[in-house]
């Protein structure tokens, strides 16, 4: 195969399959020396990749279950496979295109229903798109320290912080139980990632970067352009910046994890009741009666209390 690309010419060269591989076959990690990697169960994404499993999601999401019709009620679940679409996986690894995904919705629209829970997936594809011309627009500044803004903020690189965040022992349940849900599955809730996103940069002060690049390291759904972009975002150096665009985290696990079901789901504790006491953010948690009750941490407490960011206009 041979590409012209401007002035410059470059040939490709097809290296020939190793013996035994059936070339209609797709090899298995274990074909290939590479250990297989069981599932985990509490997985929201237990789908298999490639376009066939892509064009099966998006017609029983669409056709066989109606999901899409109530995506707007649905989208900030935390347990299970359709609270929402999960198609950004498929979108990431170029198995499935924003186009099919819009004409298959238009195509349900006209046939179903259109409502805000259709126009909201269509939304999201369009916000996808954004940060592709972001990146376009803005090249490398997309991972600058002080964004595509330029804004300069005083930001910590304290390792022990970042390593309690990423292991999911902060003491705040909510943010602990999404990061380990992304640690042991490679998946996050865009409500979950607002949140542990909004924890790293406005209640720890660390430099954004390092969050941005632990998703990018984990997430099998990874898109630089909306990873990076939606970080800037975040830590208000992106897009729309404002003051103190910071999630009551505390509240959010209240709001969309009341009983407790995420968590425990994601902990292992067997208790059916969580405790989340607001204004205590500590590391370590414990099991009191029926409830999971967060205890010690100096280290999170002191860096949630006197630690202040600097910023320059």
């Amino acid at each position: 195969m041979i590409y012209h690309l401007k002035q410059l010419t470059v040939f490709l060269i097809l290296l020939p399959l190793p013996s035994g591989l059936d070339p209609q076959q797709l090899p298995t990690m274990s074909d290939l020396g590479v250990q297989e990697i069981a599932p985990d169960k509490r997985s929201a994404f237990p789908f298999s990749g490639g376009e066939t499993s892509a064009l099966d999601r998006l017609n029983k999401y669409l056709w066989e279950t109606d999901s899409v019709a109530v995506y707007k009620e649905t989208r900030d679940g935390m347990v299970g496979s359709d609270y929402s679409t999960k198609f950004s996986t498929w979108l990431a690894n170029g198995c499935l295109s924003p186009r099919q995904i819009y004409w298959e919705l238009k195509k349900y629209e006209s046939k179903r229903t259109s409502n805000q829970s259709t126009h909201s997936v269509v939304f999201e594809l369009l916000w996808r798109d954004y940060f592709k011309y972001v990146g376009l627009k803005h090249g490398d500044k997309l991972f600058n320290l002080d964004g595509i803004m330029g804004k300069q903020i005083e930001w910590k690189q304290d390792q022990k912080l970042f390593e309690a965040w990423k292991e999911g022992r902060t003491g705040v349940p909510y943010v602990d139980a999404n990061m380990r849900e992304m640690a042991a599955t490679g998946y996050m809730s865009n409500r979950g990632r607002q949140n542990v996103a909004s924890f790293l940069t406005n209640d720890l002060k660390l430099d954004w970067r390092m969050g941005a690049e632990w998703f990018e390291s984990m997430l099998i759904d990874h898109d630089v352009c909306s990873n990076y972009g939606n970080w800037q975002y975040s830590a208000g150096i992106g897009n729309d910046p404002s003051q103190d665009r910071k999630f009551n985290v505390v509240k959010q696990g209240l709001d969309y994890d009341p009983q407790g079901e995420y968590w425990l789901l994601l902990s292992g504790a067997h208790s059916k009741k969580v405790v989340q006491l607001e204004g205590q953010v500590v590391e370590g948690v414990k099991l009191e009666g029926d409830g999971i009750v967060a205890v010690g941490g100096e280290d999170i407490k002191e860096a949630l209390t006197s630690t202040s960011r600097t910023r320059t206009q």
